[in-house]
């Protein structure tokens, strides 16, 4: 992990990674089965984000810039990726909420000042691992089909609060996806899709 995270504070590091036909597909495998099964899983405690955010933000660079190349990879079969990863990244953003929320008074007697360097740190590592969470979830959301979008709502993925933490990351720099999105959204479930509407009014979305 820490080779990869020296890896990829390049972009140079990152496309030899993607780029090379015999480690990509396992690379992918094994990042992949990371995100889904051991890093911030739905039973850890949010605040576990704080420990992994730096070698989330690599894996996620990684994963990302393979995805990107989808067309061209075999070995990447995007209907069963888009689900689980979208549930990853949501989990992510929800537990980078509560870790962002104003911490309660500490007994603990540091200086201000020392609080304010190690807020500003935090802040920053968390922001890095927004943006290229928020890129990666957007680049999934581009892609999604109705039926894959529909089994999404079925298995849990695609809920109302994730939908809700997914807009509240994406708006407004990616509006253009999250409108595509919704406008699937109205054709599989157009309760759903009304309700987010309403929580997000700057959305207009054509049906």
């Amino acid at each position: 992990m820490h080779i990869l995270q020296l890896l990829t504070t390049v972009d140079d590091g990152i496309q030899a990674i993607v780029q090379c036909p015999s480690t990509g597909k396992d690379t992918w495998n094994l990042l992949f089965d990371l995100v889904c099964h051991e890093f911030c899983q739905s039973d850890d405690p949010p605040i576990i984000l704080q420990e992994q955010k730096t070698v989330l933000a690599s894996v996620f660079s990684v994963l990302s810039a393979i995805y990107a190349l989808q067309v061209e990879l075999e070995y990447l079969k995007i209907e069963s990726v888009d689900l689980p990863l979208i549930d990853s990244l949501i989990r992510v953003l929800q537990n980078m909420e509560h870790c962002q929320k104003k911490p309660e008074n500490s007994a603990e007697s540091n200086t201000e000042e020392t609080k304010k360097s190690d807020l500003s740190q935090d802040d920053f590592h968390l922001k890095i691992l927004k943006d290229i969470s928020c890129e990666f979830l957007s680049n999934i959301f581009q892609v999604l089909t109705k039926e894959t979008v529909a089994k999404g709502l079925k298995e849990g993925q695609l809920s109302k609060q994730k939908c809700t933490c997914a807009f509240q990351n994406l708006l407004p720099f990616y509006s253009p996806v999250v409108e595509d999105f919704l406008k699937i959204l109205h054709e599989v479930d157009k309760t759903l899709a009304g309700d987010l509407e309403e929580s997000f009014p700057s959305l207009k979305v054509q049906t």
